[in-house]
C-alpha cells in the first residue's frame, strides 16, 4: 500500500499539470496500460514463457500500481459529486471495455509471441 498508492496519484498529478491535461484521462490510460502489462504477463504465464513468481511480482507491484481500483474510483467518482453523472456513466463504461480490451489483447499478443 505504501509504494501502491503513490505509484498511481503521483504521475497523473505531475503529467496533468505539464500536459495541461485533466487527471482522469491520464489515471485511465495508466489503468489500461497496466491492464496490457497484465495481460502480457498472463499470456506468457500461460504458455510457459515466464513463471508465476514474475507475473506476481511485477502483477502486484509495477501494475497494481496502475491499475489500482482506489485511484480510478476516486478519480471517477470526483466528477459526478460535481453533478456531471452522464460523464461519470460513460467514463465506467469506456474504462472496463477498454480494460477488458487491453487485457484480451495482452493475452492474445503473449500467445503469439511465445507460443
Amino acid at each position: 500500500m505504501v509504494i501502491t498508492a503513490p505509484g498511481s496519484r503521483i504521475p497523473p498529478r505531475r503529467c496533468a499539470r505539464r500536459w495541461r491535461q485533466d487527471e482522469l484521462v491520464l489515471v485511465i490510460y495508466g489503468a489500461v496500460v497496466g491492464r496490457l502489462i497484465l495481460g502480457l504477463l498472463s499470456g506468457a504465464v500461460t504458455v510457459g514463457a515466464v513463471s508465476s513468481q514474475v507475473q506476481l511480482l511485477f502483477g502486484t507491484g509495477p501494475c497494481g500500481a496502475l491499475t489500482t481500483y482506489s485511484t480510478v474510483s476516486y478519480e471517477t467518482l470526483r466528477p459526478a459529486a460535481g453533478g456531471a453523472r452522464f460523464f461519470t456513466a460513460a467514463d465506467v463504461v469506456a474504462g472496463v471495455v477498454a480494460g477488458l480490451g487491453a487485457a484480451f489483447v495482452g493475452v492474445s499478443l503473449a500467445q503469439e509471441l511465445w507460443a
